[in-house]
């Protein structure tokens, strides 16, 4: 028999998957169809669900019609409790698309110091080998070049993970206690970027809050979008997640309570992409530029500019895309401030 639960697939699209649901392919998928016409990431995602005893895997592509603005307006509000409640998320992070699959692949570790064979003098048929690996590489592993695959991987309670180097395990229901060697290390795969807290969204005290969202929200401008307009829509359920501790109002990626703070982003770097042609949010929101963004910190000390210009935030309002996903894309926004006006001379 098989145990009770569902997989969820976390992977890359790449620009070639068309085997997916629709309204015109939705009658066959619903009756049945061959396993092998799937794309090979979703065919070995299938493979690992029956091998570990589980009958359900819940994939995007054929649970959500893609064609549907009204479908997907009603699913990717769920997709926190999708991740959250999968009994494992598999991700398929070797894979560049979903044609090329990942139980092919042959792990490829690398290592700061190089397997050294030691015989055994007793023993002609064993060794000892010492080695010590290196640290994890991810962007040797393409998921990790993708902004969906972000918040997928944060919210799952447990993943197993298909990288470059092999098999890699988090387990967020069962965190062994940080002492002796592992002090101060998330215990869950150290060598990754966001580690420590960020491996666990829930029940984060509330003054650590803003520090995991501005980290959460650096990592992700980092990542790439097929299509501009999901930029809100892709870090959603991450923002929803925080948003609970928060309690605060969430305003086109900015939060209300801290709204003059929010505001402060800038760019991280001095190559400014620009922004897209499409509208995605407001010009005072991070999300309305392709670049990657930090939050600004000031130089030297003394009285904020803000205070010596009496800057205040009188009202800021947005209006959804999805009235009541208030997490989700935007239509329009607009922020009304007070404060003195300085002239100045701008020679670029």
């Amino acid at each position: 028999g098989s145990a009770k639960g569902f997989v969820a697939l976390s992977y890359v699209w790449g620009q070639n998957q068309t085997y997916v649901l629709t309204a015109a392919t939705q009658g066959k998928l619903h009756s049945s169809f061959s396993i092998h016409d799937l794309p090979q990431t979703i065919q070995d995602a299938i493979t690992v669900t029956r091998a570990i005893g589980l009958r359900f895997i819940w994939v995007d592509a054929l649970c959500i019609l893609q064609d549907s603005p009204t479908d997907k307006a009603t699913e990717l509000p769920k997709m926190r409790l999708i991740y959250e409640r999968a009994t494992i998320t598999l991700v398929a992070s070797v894979a560049p698309s979903a044609t090329e699959g990942f139980l092919h692949h042959k792990p490829s570790p690398s290592y700061s110091i190089s397997p050294i064979h030691i015989q055994n003098p007793h023993d002609p048929a064993s060794a000892l080998i010492l080695s010590y690996p290196a640290p994890y590489d991810r962007r040797a592993d393409p998921i990790n070049l993708r902004a969906w695959t972000f918040q997928e991987l944060l919210l799952s309670r447990r993943a197993v993970l298909f990288s470059y180097r092999g098999l890699d395990f988090i387990d967020r229901t069962s965190i062994p206690a940080a002492d002796g060697d592992t002090s101060g290390r998330d215990p869950q795969l150290p060598n990754l970027p966001w580690s420590g807290p960020l491996f666990r969204l829930r029940d984060i005290e509330p003054e650590n809050l803003r520090s995991v969202w501005l980290t959460v929200r650096g990592e992700y401008s980092r990542r790439n979008l097929s299509y501009a307009g999901d930029k809100l829509l892709a870090v959603s359920t991450v923002a929803e997640e925080i948003g609970r501790g928060y309690r605060s109002k969430y305003l086109a990626g900015l939060w209300e309570k801290d709204l003059e703070s929010e505001l402060k982003w800038s760019r991280a770097d001095a190559s400014y992409v620009g922004r897209p042609k499409e509208y995605v949010a407001p010009s005072w929101s991070w999300a309305s530029i392709k670049s990657p963004v930090d939050d600004f910190h000031a130089d030297g000390e003394g009285t904020p500019l803000e205070d010596k210009l009496g800057f205040g935030i009188v009202k800021c309002e947005v209006e959804l895309t999805v009235p009541g996903f208030e997490y989700g894309a935007v239509v329009s926004g607009s922020l009304h401030v007070r404060g003195r006006v300085h002239s100045f001379f701008w020679r670029p």
